[in-house]
């Protein structure tokens, strides 16, 4: 059976508050990685759109989403997620401006319908790599000020760079016409739109088993991840298999520090696999991602996942 599909394009409001409304980003996704270069040409498009009394709104692309009848209210995002963590914190300052926006506010949270008060953030980040998970949940919660939002306090943490970058830039426009900046924010909400395109099975594993698929087809057409990304990628998935994901998490956290102290890449250990395991002279200029993906690294994906994880412990050591 193939995978299903559905494509609908959404307002950035519809997006974030619509019934199916949590944003995952899976474990295997790579860090937040966006500059505050990436949020200016972000912010610049969308508000040269709300300048151009001439266009109805903006397209900003497409995000791939994964979805299962046993647990409707999650999206896992597979790919989009810079531009939807991005997005969140744009939503959060503009927040801080237009404080009685309750859209804003329940495109960040999930509000309680009686109460008002905020439940659980409506994107989540699952990543084991750095520290995305406590670094999205300090962004979210800045005091924003002039002093909190000194960029150069945050060298090493993108969320609270980009979140100050917008901070400051809806400051400057807040100074100079308030009402221009309310205007935006609803512009923003209701003419700012994306195409989420979103696959379906009837439960976890089957989606998650998706995802991947879907992940893996996405970057062999150019989407600039690295080879590490898909491998770890598809090792997580045989972890996921045979309930071993927490412990291929803690191993592959552990390699990634060896990695770092050695001041060597992932990609490199997993060049060493390759030609360790090619004993076929004909593949030697076959490219690695190409290796693993073929009958030639069958070596590589006919071990257990906890099997390739001590070869390349060895390797490192």
């Amino acid at each position: 059976m193939g995978l299903e599909l559905k494509a609908e394009e959404k307002s950035i409001l519809s997006l974030f508050t619509g019934d199916k409304n949590q944003y995952v980003i899976p474990p295997y996704q790579r860090p937040y990685s966006w500059t505050k270069k990436h949020c200016k040409e972000l912010f610049d498009d969308c508000f040269k759109a709300f300048e151009d009394k001439n266009r109805d709104g903006y397209f900003l692309g497409n995000i791939v989403l994964a979805s299962s009848l046993e647990d409707k209210r999650k999206l896992e995002a597979i790919d989009g997620q810079q531009r939807l963590t991005t997005l969140t914190l744009l939503i959060k300052a503009l927040l801080f401006f237009d404080k009685n926006n309750k859209k804003l506010e329940n495109s960040i949270w999930e509000l309680d319908r009686r109460t008002g008060e905020r439940k659980e953030p409506k994107l989540q980040t699952m990543i084991f790599q750095d520290r995305d998970a406590q670094f999205l949940k300090d962004a979210l919660e800045l005091e924003f000020s002039n002093q909190n939002c000194e960029i150069d306090k945050y060298k090493d943490d993108n969320f609270k760079i980009n979140i100050c970058y917008f901070y400051k830039k809806l400051d400057e426009l807040n100074s100079s016409d308030k009402n221009k900046l309310l205007d935006f924010s609803d512009f923003l909400l209701d003419n700012i739109s994306i195409l989420p395109i979103q696959t379906q099975n009837s439960d976890k594993k089957m989606a998650r088993e998706n995802a991947l698929q879907v992940f893996q087809s996405i970057n062999n057409r150019g989407i600039n991840l690295s080879t590490s990304d898909i491998l770890k990628a598809r090792l997580f998935s045989d972890a996921l298999g045979w309930s071993e994901s927490d412990k291929f998490i803690e191993q592959w956290n552990l390699l990634y520090s060896k990695c770092e102290e050695l001041k060597y890449s992932i990609n490199d250990v997993f060049s060493y696999y390759k030609d360790i395991s090619d004993l076929n002279l004909l593949s030697k200029d076959i490219d690695i991602r190409e290796f693993f993906e073929n009958k030639d690294g069958e070596e590589f994906f006919g071990k257990k996942c906890d099997k390739v994880m001590n070869d390349l412990f060895k390797i490192v050591d």
